[in-house]
Parts: structure tokens; C-alpha cells; sequence
């Protein structure tokens, strides 16, 4: 029998189910301080944001960024294979970055919301995901 706590979202990554990642969150606020937890969504946001980057240079080379980059040093990000790799990165993960983007609209990392929202503008262009709008799945959406 399957429990289906698990779901594929593309070769290799997976997202928990909706009651997984309440019982997952609750134990982690009861769990770990919250200065942790804090610096933990700190450096994921900062993958997806050096990730994001990343796919931007390789799937519009001409773009250029609308400010002054945000220094990421201890931050590597995932390997992209080329182009199709740049575009499939952002969509496979979608409902993760889109949490991301919430998380800092919520926490006041402003510069570090607007720069991703800026990086992950090829996929918005070449995919028109309309889901992204109201997508409220988001591992890291809290209400």
C-alpha cells in the first residue's frame, strides 16, 4: 500500500505531503531555537537565489541585473547542465522558490526578495506559469 507522503516533482526531487511539512515544521519550532531556524531559510534562501542567478546568466546572457549584486560567498549553487538545464531547474522547483519568495516578502529580506523575483524572470518569460500566482503549496508557506 502506498501513503503517498512523498510526491515526485521531477528526476530526482521530491516534495513531502502537505501534513508531512506541518508535522515537520511544528516539531521544528518546538525543536530548534529560533535563531536556528532563522539561519537555516537564511542559506536556502540564499541557494535558490545563487541557483536562480546562475540559470539567469546561462539562459539570457544580455540581461543584466537591475542593481548591485548581493554576496552570496558561502553559497554554492546547484549545477545547471546548460541552458535546458537553466530552464528546467526553476520549474522543477517552483513551489520551493515561490516559498522562498513569500518567506522574505514576510521576514523583510527585501533585497533578497526582489533580486530572486528579478533572477527567475527567463522562466516567467519563456514558461508563463500562471500557477505561480496563486500557488499556496509552497514547503515553506506558513499561512
Amino acid at each position: 500500500m502506498e501513503a503517498h507522503l512523498i510526491e515526485e516533482t521531477g528526476p530526482g526531487t521530491y516534495r513531502c505531503h502537505d501534513l508531512v511539512r506541518a508535522h515537520a515544521r511544528r516539531r521544528g519550532e518546538d525543536e530548534e531555537p529560533a535563531a536556528r531556524r532563522a539561519a537555516l531559510l537564511d542559506r536556502f534562501v540564499d541557494w535558490c537565489l545563487a541557483t536562480a542567478r546562475t540559470a539567469e546568466r546561462l539562459l539570457t546572457p544580455g540581461h543584466r541585473p537591475v542593481a548591485g549584486d548581493l554576496a552570496l560567498p558561502d553559497t554554492v549553487p546547484a549545477p545547471l547542465d546548460g541552458p535546458a538545464g537553466a530552464l528546467d531547474w526553476p520549474d522543477t522547483h517552483r513551489s520551493a522558490l515561490m516559498g522562498a519568495v513569500r518567506h522574505c516578502a514576510r521576514t523583510g529580506r527585501h533585497a533578497r526578495c526582489w533580486m530572486l523575483v528579478d533572477a527567475l524572470w527567463p522562466l516567467f518569460l519563456r514558461l508563463r506559469p500562471t500557477e505561480y500566482v496563486a500557488d499556496n503549496s509552497s514547503p515553506m508557506n506558513v499561512g
